[in-house]
């Protein structure tokens, strides 16, 4: 976010005299909020056309419209693409980081598994929730494995490489969290005072989420037919739309 707001500054400067960064949030942030939702925008926009690719990709163009056309109404990603948050940037970077680790599963090599690894590290530097990716990432060396029985739960080399390209990119596109340590200790138990409240039952978070988030951010027929949706996802061939179940 910070580089998209030097950008905006920049593209600034070529017409009119403006203040560096430091100096805009204190005298002009209204401004930087603004450039910031810009991008908002225009990445939520942009994610919409991406999921149509991909649907379109994955079974055809009525699937990529369904897809699209539910994304672009879901009431969640509407909200967040006009706000200077994080979210939408995590979305996009979650359908390529999936898109990347199914086309690894189709084909599976070191290239693209460090390929893959680069954009999950990237979306876990744009929220932390990406971590999440890396369960995909082994899920993917499952289906991509050649072996039968057991020995497809074993981790490949390139499962590993994506791991740790993930991990390296990570710490690389977010250093303080490693430079700056008690900053980072205090924010995570700041964190998970603010979302376990006094007592720490995952239920009490996680719960919540499941009952009034999914209805409320997604609609009550979508959130109906996501079970249904599941199965039918985890019971095709595709590796994106396992990996997305």
């Amino acid at each position: 976010m910070w580089g998209w707001e030097e950008l905006a500054l920049g593209v600034r400067r070529l017409w009119r005299e403006t203040p560096p960064y430091p100096t805009m949030l204190e005298t002009e942030l209204p401004s930087l909020i603004l450039y910031g939702r810009l991008l908002s925008a225009a990445a939520g926009t942009a994610t919409v056309a991406l999921l149509y690719a991909v649907g379109r990709r994955v079974g055809g163009a009525r699937l990529g419209m369904l897809a699209a056309a539910l994304l672009a109404g879901n009431y969640l990603h509407v909200r967040d693409s006009h706000a200077l948050k994080p979210d939408v940037l995590l979305a996009a970077g979650v359908l390529v980081s999936l898109w990347l680790l199914a086309r690894y599963a189709a084909a599976p090599d070191r290239r693209s598994a460090a390929v893959a690894g680069l954009s999950i590290g990237l979306t876990m530097a744009i929220k932390y929730n990406g971590i999440l990716l890396l369960a995909a990432a082994y899920l993917a060396g499952v289906l991509a494995s050649p072996h039968a029985g057991a020995r497809r739960l074993v981790p490949a080399v390139e499962v590993v490489l994506c791991a740790g390209v993930a991990l390296a990119t990570f710490v690389v596109a977010s250093p303080y969290l490693v430079l700056d340590l008690e900053r980072t200790r205090q924010t995570f138990r700041f964190s998970t005072m603010a979302v376990y409240a006094a007592r720490p039952a995952l239920g009490r978070a996680f719960g919540y989420h499941l009952a009034v988030s999914l209805r409320r951010g997604s609609g009550l027929a979508m959130t109906l037919a996501t079970p249904l949706a599941l199965v039918v996802a985890l019971r095709s061939r595709a590796p994106m739309l396992v990996l997305a179940a």
